[in-house]
């Protein structure tokens, strides 16, 4: 066993010295300028493609107020040749989605018809039950609200069964998804992070409701036109216009990329398809205090609110804003939301400080090559600084200590 630590050691030393990453975080900060990101990107793209088999990427950089960097790699198309254009080709974001439904419900929390820590039953059409089951003699709950909701705390114990569709006859209204497919509440609201697919199609719903028109609809009109997004959508399938342009998703299998079916999945919770170009525009209304070209799609003072880490399991551990799930890269705070469909990956990142926004989505791959992609995009540009060191937890009475958490 001791020599299988010492060997393990050295491996994990000699990786850090050799890893190309680890290069750029002890490298001196370099300026971040269009043409250094995409001689930056081309190569760490390119690598992870060649190593994963991707088919095609898409992704932007925005910083100081500008789109510096939108490129696409690949092939939207393999059977028609059709390369990918950051600013018309449409991916599957998944739960990146979520930000636009937290978006239109803060905008309606600006217009006084929503209030954050009011029992959502009253916006509702339809009540939710105030019992929390598997606890003796089912508590009564205290009400959610949609802070709740946005924070991924109302206590449902959600699953995936309902999530994911491949057939059109199967996608019912959202309407009679709420009400149907309703999971059971198991903890109490604001009690644990639980991650919801219902509640933020709940949070959908009380947009729909409350502004008296379908989700997707408000969407367009309220955030798509204003940014100027006109390749973006939730509706599915897409609209006649917009089906031309979207990518087809592939995954490698014995060497050829074979093509995958069309997703269905509740609208609120991750059905948006959107462009890279049209993904830098959001970027930036939201790195801008709210405002995109002179138009305004928030309150500055609602962007700082979203900004807000408001749960977190521990006082040591980043937690969740206002829809936004706050994490720490190299010692910056970055506030960001992946998305995941059976073969899209989507990450999303801004860094309010640094007035930075990094987008990207691929098909065929897996999650880990956006956040790997950047992490390395952090350490070129932004690279570490003096990290405290947490001392560690003493074993001593280790078995006593753990007993309390049982």
């Amino acid at each position: 066993m001791g020599r299988l630590r010492r060997v393990l050691c050295t491996f994990l030393i000699v990786s850090f010295l050799l890893h190309p990453s680890m290069n750029f975080a002890l490298a001196s900060t370099i300026k971040l300028d269009a043409a250094d990101v995409e001689e930056f990107l081309d190569i760490v793209i390119g690598e992870r493609r060649d190593e994963f088999n991707i088919p095609n990427v898409t992704v932007s950089v925005v910083s100081g107020g500008e789109i510096i960097f939108a490129k696409g790699y690949g092939y939207a198309d393999y059977e028609n040749n059709n390369l990918v254009d950051p600013e018309k080709t449409l991916f599957r974001i998944g739960s990146t989605s979520k930000l636009f439904t937290w978006t239109a419900v803060m905008q309606l929390v600006e217009a006084g018809k929503l209030d954050l820590d009011t029992d959502i039953n009253e916006y509702l059409d339809f009540e939710l039950p105030d019992t929390i089951e598997y606890k003796r003699g089912k508590s009564i709950a205290e009400p959610i609200t949609i802070k709740h909701l946005m924070s991924h705390s109302p206590g449902f114990e959600d699953y995936m069964t309902n999530v994911f569709s491949l057939y059109e006859d199967s996608l019912i209204p959202l309407a009679q998804y709420v009400r149907e497919k309703r999971p059971t509440r198991v903890f109490v609201p604001g009690e644990v992070t639980a991650y919801s697919n219902y509640g933020t199609a709940l949070a959908g719903y009380i947009v729909e409701v409350v502004s008296g028109v379908p989700f997707a609809q408000y969407v367009e009109e309220n955030i798509y036109q204003p940014l100027g997004m006109e390749f973006s959508t939730f509706r599915q399938p897409l609209p006649s216009e917009l089906a031309d342009h979207m990518s087809k998703s592939y995954r490698s299998v014995n060497g050829e990329f074979v093509e995958a079916k069309f997703e269905f999945v509740p609208e609120p919770a991750g059905s948006m398809s959107s462009s890279a170009i049209d993904m830098a525009k959001f970027m930036l209304a939201y790195l801008q205090k709210g405002q995109y070209e002179g138009v305004s799609i928030l309150k500055e003072d609602t962007v700082q609110k979203m900004f807000t880490e408001q749960f977190s399991q521990h006082p040591r551990l980043d937690g969740m804003a206002y829809g936004f799930i706050k994490a720490t890269f190299n010692g910056r705070d970055i506030f960001h939301h992946p998305g995941g469909m059976m073969l899209y990956d989507t990450s999303f990142y801004l860094i309010p400080d640094e007035e930075v926004g990094f987008f990207i989505s691929h098909s065929g791959g897996n999650y880990l090559v956006n956040l790997e992609i950047f992490q390395e995009f952090m350490n070129r540009y932004f690279p570490s600084e003096a990290e405290e060191i947490v001392a560690p937890v003493p074993t001593a009475n280790m078995d006593q200590r753990s007993s309390e958490y049982v």
